[in-house]
């Protein structure tokens, strides 16, 4: 689906049916985990269609000239995108973590609870 940055559109072939491991629409709540307990059994079902329908169906082909996307943004729509530190010019480590897990990119707010999540 042209647009959609769950997947990559240059990995799939114009006429598979396109795969959605995110959310369409940024969340509201700031809790993670509230946002993960919401997605998690729709995006479980979702995947067990399409591996059922699709599971031995080759999507396409990797070159090196595609260079390294998350979650369908490149490194610089990344740094320039995802929240960061007061101050800082890099994106906080936490953004990108949200990204990977959600799909979406997330907001100043969604991203301040979840600092020092791993330090308890």
């Amino acid at each position: 689906c042209p647009g959609d940055r769950g997947v990559s559109v240059s990995l799939v072939p114009q006429n598979a049916p396109c795969v959605l491991l995110a959310a369409r629409h940024a969340s509201a709540t700031t809790n993670l985990k509230d946002v993960l307990a919401t997605m998690i059994p729709k995006e479980q079902a979702k995947i067990k269609s399409f591996r059922q329908q699709h599971g031995s169906t080759a999507i396409g082909q990797i070159t090196v000239d595609m260079g390294i996307r998350f979650r369908g943004y490149s490194i610089p729509e990344c740094q320039k995108k995802l929240p960061k530190a007061a101050g800082g010019e890099e994106p906080l480590p936490e953004g990108l973590f949200w990204l990977l897990v959600t799909g979406e990119i997330p907001t100043q707010e969604q991203v301040l609870p979840t600092r020092g999540l791993g330090n308890s």
